[in-house]
């Protein structure tokens, strides 16, 4: 890998410092979407994901996709939240943090149907996990 990267730098360093480009922009993308998740500026957020990232929704960090989920299950958007998840859906199987992310955007969304589907087909289950479906449970049946 390292020595395709080096010959590829050296016979076309334009290529090769877009391709960079676009890495150091899914980098910042997920960054700039935790920032403004912390400041609670959920909708920015998403729009921000809109602009650079749904059409390369495969080749995201996961971090960054952790981030659009969090935004989507705090505005209660479940339509995006799950066609984010049949997106990436082979990359939640070996991502805990996809996983529980996604699981509590269902729970937080009162889709607790999705939740318990996913929870039950996750073979490393996380005491998070546990939390959120402890929560989401108590809160349902009030």
């Amino acid at each position: 890998m390292a020595t395709r990267l080096l010959t590829l730098c050296l016979s076309s360093p334009r290529v090769f410092l877009r391709r960079f480009s676009n890495i150091k922009s899914y980098i910042n993308l997920g960054t700039e979407m935790k920032l403004l998740n912390d400041k609670k500026q959920f909708k920015k957020a998403l729009a921000l994901f809109d602009q650079h990232g749904i059409n390369n929704i495969l080749t995201l960090s996961n971090f960054t996709i952790t981030q659009v989920l969090k935004a989507c299950a705090h505005m209660r958007d479940l339509q995006r939240g799950k066609i984010i998840h049949n997106l990436i859906a082979s990359k939640t199987k070996n991502d805990i943090y996809v996983s529980t992310t996604l699981i509590h955007l269902y729970v937080h969304c009162d889709d607790i149907a999705s939740a318990q589907s996913l929870f039950d087909s996750t073979k490393n289950k996380t005491p998070a996990m546990y939390g959120i479906m402890m929560k989401g449970n108590a809160s349902f049946k009030d």
